[in-house]
């Protein structure tokens, strides 16, 4: 991949993308017939975008090792304020997995962007657990 690309994407080639990174060309945009192939709705996993979407979600954990022993334990009042950040969180949580559809990953140091492979891998992965 170019430079320009890896800079508009907001990556770094120092995270193992130099190892064969796949690009998409014009052809496998949305919209086209390859089904299946919306690189643009896609995270690509070194992108900037991600890693404040990665550091946003490490926050909500934090929230929730935090807080779900203390409910449970009882040793918190539910306030009104609690009430709305609990929902925010569970909201969160929600459009988090709808999102993890479509979030690019590494095989053998190629980036994957396609949105079947990118679902199929995630359901056949985490989706469970999620």
């Amino acid at each position: 991949p170019t430079e320009d690309y890896m800079a508009q994407q907001g990556t770094s080639l120092s995270l193992g993308t130099s190892q064969g990174a796949w690009r998409p060309d014009d052809s496998e945009r949305c919209g086209d017939e390859n089904a299946g192939s919306c690189v643009n709705l896609v995270l690509h996993p070194h992108s900037m975008k991600r890693f404040a979407y990665d550091i946003i979600t490490v926050l909500f954990m934090a929230y929730e090792f935090v807080m779900i022993p203390m409910d449970t334990a009882g040793l918190t009042d539910k306030t009104p304020l609690i009430s709305q950040i609990d929902l925010f969180v569970t909201i969160f949580w929600t459009v988090d997995v709808c999102a993890n559809f479509f979030r690019g990953f590494l095989v053998d140091g190629v980036v994957e962007l396609r949105v079947r492979a990118t679902a199929g891998a995630y359901i056949k992965s985490w989706f469970c657990l999620d």
